[in-house]
């Protein structure tokens, strides 16, 4: 089965892209989606959004799906399915007159 990621933040620059697409088995629960994320672009992944202890984003990103943010290893994910991941973002202006 298909997943989508769009990635939010500083997170593009590490991967390149904005968007990815991996390949998952069919029935395939996050800890499935981490394992493949690291083993394809783990090397990519800074410390401070990677936490390789426990093998996948540290709690420091957002992982959204479906409106609902995900914090657990074991949530089933279903073909077609489209996470999003938001690091911490800073940054904006304030104007004063």
């Amino acid at each position: 089965m298909k997943i989508r990621l769009r990635l939010f933040g500083d997170l593009p620059k590490y991967f390149g892209r904005e968007r990815l697409e991996m390949d998952l088995a069919e029935g395939a629960t996050l800890r499935e989606l981490w394992d493949s994320i690291f083993s394809e672009c783990g090397d990519l992944i800074p410390q401070e959004y990677w936490d390789s202890s426990s093998g996948r984003f540290s709690r420091s990103v957002m992982v959204i799906c479906q409106g609902v943010e995900i914090t657990g290893n074991d949530c089933a994910l279903s073909d077609g399915e489209e996470l999003f991941f938001l690091p911490p973002m800073v940054g904006g202006a304030c104007l004063i007159h």
